[in-house]
């Protein structure tokens, strides 16, 4: 079974019946295909929304966060060295130069619904719509 790397983005889709880019979120995710993984920077993510909300939910969705995600990559220093290259090159932000460092480092798949981060890597897939 192939892992790939989640981006934020794919998880907020996946979270928000309102987004989108939610029902192919859901379509990927739920497909028993792939090992979905992601940086664990990702969590800080997907929780300001719900804690803008109120604090029990934010507890909430990170519970439903690690039900999908069979498996977190915390930030190294090698990850964190790439993500600089990345970030000074690439010019993406710093948490998606870590998410994109995190699939470069694990060597796997990136999911995401931003094109920019896509089009910054080979090993990538669109979950946006295309052009």
């Amino acid at each position: 079974m192939p892992a790939v790397l989640i981006d934020s983005s794919v998880l907020i889709a996946f979270l928000d019946p309102n987004d989108r880019h939610h029902q192919r979120s859901v379509n990927l995710i739920l497909n028993e295909d792939f090992k979905i993984q992601a940086a664990t920077i990702s969590i800080t993510e997907c929780l300001i929304r719900p804690f803008r909300f109120e604090n029990y939910f934010a507890y909430l969705v990170l519970e439903n966060i690690e039900l999908i995600i069979e498996l977190f990559h915390d930030l190294n220093r090698t990850i964190a060295f790439d993500a600089a290259r990345i970030r000074a090159t690439k010019n993406l932000a710093t948490v998606d130069s870590i998410i994109l460092a995190t699939a470069e480092y694990l060597n796997i798949q990136l999911w995401s619904c931003d094109k920019k981060m896509v089009n910054s890597t080979k090993n990538s897939l669109y979950l946006g719509k295309l052009d």
